[in-house]
């Protein structure tokens, strides 16, 4: 299989680590040049399956599939430059691009719209796809987890999720900074940390039907209900969701 990826950012570059990651998978790997660094990386690193190329149209003339990762403001310039033929497959990485205006300016009716985490990379995490296809799927399902949305709102609401990334590590870092104001050890600090919350994410997967039940598994007055009852009387829990609706009306597409 030839797969194409135009644009070799933070994502497309985790993108093209994880299908060069996966065991006995017959792949050529088709990159963009840009940024240079990073492709020359990649074709050093899986010299045997990554090509680069430093024309767009020559990846799509090539590619079976044709991942494109460019920044939204680039995505209709670069695709308006580009012309594809039938029965490619055209995968979506660009948060703004809709599956019609896809459609619409490659002529395919294969279009797709993929959502994957930079830890892709390491085979870690959800990887979202709307609508599914079984061939897709299967690739996607070897990089993390696959979740197939069933909606565009869905997949909206995927990609708002993605974005408590940072807030979830401040959250880590303050933490972390509890053990450091005290004199204590940064590195059992980040040892004992991670572990934990480690261990929250594992239950969770056990009992992902009860995570408000889960939520209120505490003893009244004890630790836990200061802590939860202090920012829910601060209105932190619905700032959050709040926070949390901006994004998605931002994220929401066509």
């Amino acid at each position: 299989m030839t797969i194409g990826i135009i644009g070799l950012g933070i994502v497309g570059q985790a993108v093209a680590t994880g299908l060069c990651e996966i065991p006995d998978m017959e792949l050529k790997l088709l990159v963009s040049e840009r940024t240079k660094e990073k492709s020359a990386a990649l074709a050093a690193k899986y010299p045997e399956k990554v090509e680069v190329i430093p024309d767009n149209q020559a990846i799509v003339d090539r590619a079976d599939w044709v991942i494109l990762a460019v920044l939204p403001r680039q995505a209709e310039t670069v695709l308006e430059s580009l012309s594809f033929r039938s029965g490619q497959k055209f995968i979506s990485l660009v948060p703004t691009l809709s599956l019609k205006q896809a459609a619409q300016m490659t002529g395919l009716t294969e279009v797709f719209d993929v959502l994957p985490m930079p830890f892709c990379s390491k085979h870690l995490g959800p990887v979202a796809m709307n609508p599914g296809d079984e061939e897709i799927g299967a690739v996607l399902n070897k990089m993390g987890t696959l979740v197939v949305a069933q909606s565009a709102d869905e997949m909206a609401c995927f990609r708002t999720v993605t974005c408590l990334m940072s807030a979830y590590y401040q959250l880590l870092a303050k933490s972390k900074e509890l053990f450091t104001d005290v004199g204590a050890s940064a590195e059992n600090a980040e040892a004992y940390i991670t572990a934990f919350f480690e261990a929250l994410a594992v239950q969770v997967q056990m009992r992902p039907e009860n995570l408000q039940e889960m939520a209120l598994e505490m003893t009244p007055g004890g630790l836990n209900h200061y802590i939860w009852s202090n920012l829910g009387e601060a209105g932190t829990y619905d700032l959050w969701k709040k926070l949390m609706e901006d994004v998605l009306a931002r994220v929401k597409k066509d």
